[in-house]
């Protein structure tokens, strides 16, 4: 929910200033300006509001990708029902992030190692855990 001085601004004039950020919402941000407007009088039933989500955005400091070429995110979704009462911006941020992503896609997963490219042994007494990382071009 706006607080009391934002009250004073039209939402179409109350942007958050993100024009020198390098975070992922600061691009969607900049990309899609009526967002901020459409959510900004919104909160969650615990009572977060869009600009708690995208504080981290506004304290970035403006950090270039790293040697990977990741950006930070710049939210922080604080509950459950923001993904549903702030949908519109937090779709763009994860559809940015994950260029195939689609609401309705459907995750495929085949953990067979021998499908693996030059994967000759497995010893599971060895190996618990194992993470990997895409990095998309």
């Amino acid at each position: 929910m706006a607080n009391t001085l934002q009250k004073l601004y039209p939402a179409a004039l109350d942007q958050p200033r993100v024009g020198d950020k390098a975070s992922v919402t600061a691009q969607v941000l900049r990309e899609n300006p009526a967002l901020y407007p459409a959510l900004r009088d919104r909160k969650t039933s615990s009572g977060l509001t869009v600009d708690q989500l995208i504080q981290p955005t506004l304290d970035d400091d403006g950090d270039a990708p790293d040697e990977f070429g990741n950006r930070k995110l710049g939210c922080v979704v604080g509950d459950y029902h923001s993904y549903t009462v702030f949908q519109p911006l937090l779709l763009k941020i994860i559809a940015t992030v994950h260029r195939d992503f689609s609401l309705h896609a459907q995750f495929r997963s085949d953990m067979n190692f021998d499908k693996l490219p030059q994967c000759t042994s497995f010893d599971s007494e060895v190996v618990k855990s194992c993470r990997i990382r895409v990095i998309s071009p």
